[in-house]
């Protein structure tokens, strides 16, 4: 289901978990770049948390090369895991 970009952002201000969001250098946007800008801006107001990190590789990143985002996964988790005790 498409919808405009002003009902997603709806959406993602009811957001407020903790979120940590991995982007590969080579991987597209899906959205215009002021689209995105706004998108993380939202994120950063209403998580409870929040993270972006640029990681070099493409969209696969996360399949084909975890061991680039795996320290990064496994502090955001202990982060929160302290957070919530």
């Amino acid at each position: 289901m498409r919808m405009r970009h002003e009902e997603s952002f709806k959406l993602l201000e009811n957001i407020r978990c903790h979120n940590l969001l991995i982007k590969a250098s080579e991987g597209p946007w899906f959205q215009p770049e002021d689209t995105a800008k706004q998108t993380l801006e939202i994120y950063k107001k209403h998580c409870a948390s929040f993270k972006f990190m640029e990681v070099e590789g493409n969209h696969f990143l996360h399949l084909n090369e975890p061991e680039k985002v795996i320290d990064a996964v496994n502090q955001f988790l202990a982060d929160d895991l302290k957070a919530s005790l």
